[in-house]
């Protein structure tokens, strides 16, 4: 049972609403009329500890958004947008989140700071649909929740049950937070409030699966996930977790080490190869090669990681207002640190 006497069908409504909201703010408007996508896109790139900023939809290289080493950043695995717009940044090697002004990217401050609430390793960040920052904790196996005005630590959201290298995640429309588990292979769903386990969605090694990394839910509802070792993309029932098909069969197009994932508002597969340094397209019906987008090494790109759309100010103002209307709720039922659920 959810807690507080909150339905579950309300909570999957207000994800959904979340979750709709986030993909606006990500949209450009003349692109909602059917346009080609006119957004910059930026591309992690780990090995230069930067963010890069790519033309679209060219793919040319614009500039450093985050500069190398801007704000002591080291080997940016993940990065998302914030409810008060700005880019959130995990730095693995200093074991905290950076927070850079969306549209200069200039250093802003330490978000999270070194090795808070045990942090060891970050990767995936995640924004919940109450404005809180979960993050995942490689080095320690567990999720961990930070208060999304402040940084400060709130609770260990997950851990335990097989929880092994937690790399990606993402709510499912359900409102449940999906977790890729790298070193078991598996991808492991928990309760959206309260973190609770409910069980491996994705069985291990289900479809070839090897090394899982990002996940995100396509616009057909379908679950999507880089199998960072076998060089594709996999694609579960977004209900059942059941294995669809290889959406990338292993290296088409030349794909080595698939990380980022991010769907075109023309429905095409951004994915970032991160051994052969570009960003590859695919047709979004059938996941056919169609280019590189970020050719290799342009701008200097060296282990491509994260990807994301700057979003527009016109729909960042809109999603900011949606986000903050959706962050009212009722009072926690733990205090700031408390790890009690």
């Amino acid at each position: 049972m959810v807690s507080g006497g909150e339905k579950r069908p309300f909570r999957q409504v207000r994800a959904w609403c979340y979750i709709a909201l986030a993909q606006l703010a990500a949209l450009p408007l003349p692109s909602r009329a059917g346009l080609p996508n006119t957004q910059d896109l930026l591309v992690g790139s780990l090995n230069n500890d930067s963010i890069k900023r790519y033309f679209l939809p060219t793919g040319a290289y614009l500039n450093d958004f985050v500069a190398s080493e801007s704000g002591g950043l080291k080997r940016p695995e993940s990065f998302v947008f914030g409810p008060d717009g700005q880019l959130y940044v995990s730095s693995r090697d200093t074991d905290s989140v950076k927070r850079y002004f969306a549209e200069t990217g200039q250093f802003l401050k330490d978000f999270v700071n070194t090795r808070a609430g045990g942090l060891d390793a970050p990767d995936g960040l995640v924004f919940d649909p109450e404005g809180n920052l979960l993050v995942g904790s490689t080095g320690t196996d567990a999720i961990l929740e930070f208060f999304g005005p402040t940084g400060q630590l709130l609770r260990e959201f997950a851990s335990g049950v097989g929880l092994d290298a937690p790399a990606g995640m993402t709510f499912g429309p359900d409102g449940d937070l999906f977790v890729s588990s790298f070193l078991t292979d598996r991808v492991k769903r928990y309760d959206g409030e309260t973190g609770a386990f409910l069980g491996d969605f994705v069985w291990a090694k289900s479809g070839g699966l090897n090394g899982p990394r990002e996940l995100l839910f396509g616009p057909d509802g379908n679950l999507y996930v880089s199998s960072f070792e076998s060089d594709a993309i996999l694609m579960y029932h977004g209900e059942t977790g059941q294995f669809l098909r290889a959406f990338i069969p292993s290296g088409r197009g030349g794909l080595n080490g698939p990380r980022g994932l991010l769907f075109m508002d023309n429905g095409n597969l951004l994915v970032s190869s991160f051994f052969t340094d570009v960003v590859k397209e695919y047709y979004g019906p059938t996941g056919q090669f169609i280019d590189d987008l970020v050719n290799q090494n342009s701008g200097k790109l060296d282990g491509p990681t994260a990807l994301a759309f700057i979003p527009e100010p016109g729909t960042l103002s809109l999603f900011l207002m949606g986000a903050w209307a959706i962050h009212r709720r009722r009072p926690r039922a733990f205090q700031l640190g408390s790890t009690t659920r």
